[in-house]
C-alpha cells in the first residue's frame, strides 16, 4: 500500500483510541491536537499552505504506534495466517491445490480491499 501512514483517517483513529483501547481524554485531546490543523507548502511553486486532512506525522515518536492501533483490527477480516509490520502485510497459506490456493488469496485480498474501504484507507 503506498503512502500507508499518509491515510490514516483521524476520526476513525481517535474513535478507536477512545473506544477500543479506553485511552484517558486528557491523552486523546493531546494526540487529536497533534494530528489536526497540520498544514503543508510546495516550496518554490506558491505561498499556499494546504491541510493536511488525514495521516500521520512520520518521524513523530508516537507515529508508528498510533499507526499500529489504527490498522491492528485488520487481523478480524483475514482468515489466512499473515504477517503484519507496520506498514507491511504478508497473506500466505499453503495446500496441493493450487487453484484453491489462489482462489483462498484473492478472498482474502477482497477482505482486505473491504477493511480498507470500512477504514477510509485510501488516499
Amino acid at each position: 500500500m503506498k503512502a500507508a501512514f499518509d491515510s490514516v483517517n483521524h476520526n476513525l483513529l481517535i474513535n478507536k483510541l477512545i473506544c477500543e483501547y479506553k485511552l484517558e481524554p486528557w491523552y486523546v485531546k493531546i494526540i487529536n491536537e497533534g494530528l489536526n490543523g497540520r498544514v503543508f507548502n510546495i516550496v518554490g511553486v506558491d505561498n499556499k499552505f494546504y491541510d493536511l486532512p488525514c495521516g500521520i506525522p512520520q518521524g513523530s515518536a508516537l507515529g508508528p504506534l498510533l499507526f499500529s492501533i489504527f490498522i491492528n483490527s485488520i487481523n478480524e477480516a483475514i482468515t489466512s495466517d499473515f504477517i503484519l509490520y507496520a506498514d507491511d502485510l504478508v497473506i500466505y497459506t499453503s495446500g496441493n491445490n493450487c487453484p484453491k490456493i489462489i482462489d483462498r488469496l484473492q478472498i482474502e485480498a477482497q477482505n482486505v480491499f473491504k477493511w480498507c474501504q470500512d477504514n477510509n484507507f485510501f488516499n
